[in-house]
């Protein structure tokens, strides 16, 4: 038996004025996540890490992101090591560093000069370990020492002065040090110029530890498991849980990103022997932190055409039983331009379901039916639990 999981990061919000009072999700057009909804199990999850949708819910995966992005990046932490986001961005111009103002928290960069150019160059002014990433997010890592300082990720610090919200404690120094040295660096570049968002710093945030944990087959007992995703969070969550690791090269992040390659990436995996198949896109969280509305519909509708329409019909196809899970992954608000922790909607659905009652996949319908799970671990002990 086959299971699918379907997971939008980003795609639970809350209410918005500028949809009428509704959210994205009742807003947009969703098919197959309202079949889920009207023929499964279908309630509400509390807020969950990125890990945890792979069914890694143990309390030191929680805040691990920089830690699973610096891993899909080939570092490889030993327990005294650190791992900071390090996200390329546009400040405003300024004499000091400290008084420039953040206008975007995610600098892919201009034609001429992408956020890969702007790391390298940066690379070269100093003996930093900084590992390219996917898109504007790479990863710092701090080796040999001491965890405990603090830092701010770049969305709340949008539209702002950038001094007021620096890391401070400990490594507040080498962390500080680096970004003016970035903007010094970065934001004078001659060909950081044209259409795009340029680049002129990087920003630092997100302090993570290593740690151990079962494997995904010790966890839920299934040989062959493969994740496909579109960031290095979810790629380092899936290496640290033995999953394979499925790259989709024009799978770019965004909410127009290539849905159908991703759909026949899954389907291939389900065809080389996998048993159960992540796929996650970001579209609607980095629609979100950017405050795209329509965009966050867009890739809301385009996932569940797209993605689920045609994976979904694949597995029946096959003439077998198969189960599959559509989850929304972290809430983000666009309104607010930041990822929120409120309750998101789930739906299980087996092929031997019957419509239960006719609803809607979104936040208001799924709290209405009072169901509620602990975490995704125990929806996917659910799916598959027959094997």
């Amino acid at each position: 038996m086959k299971t699918a999981v379907f997971i939008l990061d980003g795609a639970a919000d809350e209410p918005n004025a500028r949809l009428s009072g509704k959210t994205p999700l009742e807003t947009a057009f969703h098919h197959n996540m309202d079949l889920f909804a009207s023929y499964g199990a279908f309630g509400t999850l509390p807020a969950f890490s990125e890990a945890a949708s792979l069914g890694l819910d143990f309390p030191a995966a929680a805040g691990a992101g920089a830690y699973f992005a610096a891993k899909a990046a080939g570092a490889s932490l030993g327990e005294n090591d650190l791992a900071y986001f390090c996200a390329t961005v546009t400040l405003s111009d300024a004499e000091r560093f400290e008084d420039a103002v953040m206008q975007d928290i995610g600098a892919y960069g201009t034609e001429g000069f992408r956020s890969r150019d702007a790391l390298n160059l940066l690379k070269g002014a100093t003996d930093a370990e900084i590992r390219e990433g996917r898109g504007y997010t790479h990863t710092l890592v701090l080796r040999d020492s001491l965890s405990g300082g603090t830092q701010t990720p770049p969305e709340k610090v949008l539209g702002k002065r950038v001094g007021d919200f620096l890391p401070r404690g400990r490594n507040e120094k080498a962390l500080c040090d680096l970004m003016r040295l970035s903007y010094g660096k970065l934001r004078g570049c001659f060909k950081n110029e044209g259409e795009g968002s340029p680049v002129s710093a990087v920003w630092l945030w997100g302090e993570a530890k290593s740690f151990s944990s079962p494997s995904f087959k010790e966890l839920f007992g299934v040989p062959r498991a493969a994740l496909i995703a579109e960031s290095d969070r979810y790629y380092g969550a899936g290496a640290q849980l033995g999953l394979d690791l499925i790259e989709v090269p024009s799978a770019n992040g965004r909410y127009d990103t290539n849905y159908d390659k991703i759909a026949l990436a899954a389907k291939n995996a389900f065809d080389t022997g996998e048993d159960i198949v992540f796929i996650c896109a970001e579209g609607a969280r980095e629609s979100s932190l950017r405050g795209e509305i329509r965009n966050k519909i867009y890739a809301v509708e385009k996932f569940d055409e797209l993605c689920i329409g045609p994976v979904m019909h694949y597995l029946e196809n096959k003439g077998e039983d198969f189960t599959a899970l559509c989850l929304s992954g972290r809430a983000a608000s666009v309104e607010k331009k930041e990822i929120i922790d409120i309750p998101t909607p789930f739906a299980f659905y087996k092929s031997v379901s019957h419509p239960t009652h006719k609803t809607r996949f979104n936040e208001k319908c799924a709290i209405d039916t009072g169901v509620s799970e602990s975490a995704p671990s125990a929806l996917l002990k659910k799916a598959l639990k027959k094997r």
